[in-house]
């Protein structure tokens, strides 16, 4: 009897003593990136230069700008293509070669189209821009994570969050072409194109590479 429960002593004195060296390296591995000496940069994007992003930035004012003047020349001069012209007017048209207006209803419809879908351009381009990762760092102490994006004109846009609010919508070796990272308290995912290099691949993996839930 007294040899049976040496025997279960030793094997639960084995069994604790392996979870606890388990439990040891995990908190070693866990530590690693808590206790950073200095910034790490674990993503970079080459490919998505600053001038790329500024000649974005450029054709998309470009088009909203000419849109603009062209939903101003149907405001004051759309001509009624399918309207029917009263007999009178004939030879005043044959005279000028000029069309009669549309209704005032028509010029404004079409009038404010063109602006609503030359703005819904200009905006998606701005937040495609805003949302494209061009790097991401974790800064000394682990605790916190610089990503850096670009403004609507190619200039470099910083934002800086505590690593527990950014959560990786899939992971680093999904088969997709973008990652999304979802930031709490902001709308829209910040978008990691897989071109790009991870540069400490298990350094992200254990800390922005994970899928947290917010409340």
């Amino acid at each position: 009897m007294a040899g049976c429960n040496q025997f279960m002593a030793l094997i639960a004195r084995k069994f604790i003593t392996t979870d606890y060296l388990i439990f040891k390296k995990i908190i070693r591995k866990t530590s690693t990136f808590m206790n950073l000496s200095k910034d790490v940069i674990i993503y970079e994007n080459k490919t998505r230069s600053s001038k790329l992003m500024s000649m974005l930035g450029v054709f998309g004012f470009g088009q909203w700008c000419m849109s603009i003047y062209m939903s101003q020349t149907l405001l004051y001069h759309m001509p009624a293509f399918f309207s029917w012209i009263p007999p009178e007017k004939n030879l005043e048209q044959k005279v000028d070669n000029k069309l009669p207006r549309a209704d005032l209803k028509y010029r404004i419809g079409f009038s404010f189209l063109a602006a609503l879908a030359s703005t819904g351009v200009l905006g998606s381009l701005i937040i495609f821009n805003l949302r494209s990762v061009s790097s991401i760092t974790l800064l000394k102490g682990g605790k916190d994570v610089m990503i850096k994006t670009f403004t609507p004109f190619g200039k470099y846009f910083t934002v800086i969050c505590e690593l527990e609010n950014i959560s990786a919508v899939q992971h680093r070796t999904a088969i997709v072409s973008q990652i999304p990272l979802k930031i709490k308290g902001r709308r829209f995912h910040f978008l990691m194109d897989k071109s790009g290099e991870f540069t400490q691949p298990t350094l992200y993996d254990k800390t922005v590479g994970i899928k947290r839930t917010f409340t």
